[in-house]
């Protein structure tokens, strides 16, 4: 919590300064914008955790459009991945047209997939968003050639404050809370989450699956068989 909170003060005090130029009061001004979300995202988490507790965290699935959902997901960590110069695609199958979750908290859910995809990979890696649809299931997995998981903490990803470097100087900030919000907010919609890599330095999977109810549709609405891509 104290991370973001200490460099926006510090900028605050630059500023209030009047020692600065145009030019590293418009940084000043960009570093406290960009601290000011990232405390905004931790108090976020830090809510939902407590919400996962008291069991007041809901959803309100409705038929939403799963494109237009990743589309924002994607767009929200695009920033952050070119900052690192870091390559977003993104694949919807021609088969998923619509589907049954709370549009909301399914962003929530992609956004911290790709920002933990964006935040573990390096400069000029590449992350990648496909959706499709496997029987009743509509599976969405996204990949990186990132850092990659040890085996050994693969069964703990998804647990709340994991971190599989917990020491005081590790490269990567973060509560390690994401994706265990990510879990329970799937686990909300009757779906799944799971985690694969093939160990440290390979790259990392992480894919999540939402039932269709009995109701769903077997032909797709669009109407062309083009899967949709990002870029272009």
């Amino acid at each position: 919590l104290r991370t973001p909170l200490t460099a926006t003060a510090g900028w605050v005090r630059l500023l209030q300064s009047a020692k600065l130029s145009t030019e590293q009061a418009a940084r000043a001004l960009d570093v406290i914008g960009r601290n000011v979300k990232t405390q905004t995202r931790i108090v976020d988490d830090l809510l939902d955790v407590s919400r996962m507790a008291t069991g007041e965290l809901k959803v309100h699935p409705i038929w939403c459009d799963a494109s237009a959902v990743i589309e924002a997901a994607t767009d929200a960590i695009r920033p952050a991945a070119v900052a690192k110069d870091i390559r977003v695609d993104m694949v919807v199958e021609p088969d998923v047209v619509k589907v049954f979750a709370d549009p909301e908290r399914l962003q929530q859910i992609l956004w911290h997939v790709l920002a933990n995809a964006v935040k573990f990979t390096g400069r000029w890696g590449q992350v990648a968003l496909t959706c499709r649809r496997i029987g009743r299931d509509v599976e969405i997995a996204v990949s990186d050639n990132g850092e990659g998981i040890a085996p050994q903490f693969i069964p703990f990803v998804f647990d709340r404050f994991a971190q599989a470097d917990a020491s005081p100087r590790r490269e990567h900030g973060g509560q390690g809370l994401g994706l265990a919000i990510v879990r329970h907010l799937v686990t909300l919609h009757g779906g799944s989450a799971s985690a694969h890599s093939d160990g440290k330095g390979l790259g990392t999977t992480i894919t999540v699956r939402l039932p269709l109810p009995a109701a769903a549709q077997e032909s797709s609405d669009r109407p062309d068989d083009t899967p949709i891509r990002w870029p272009a």
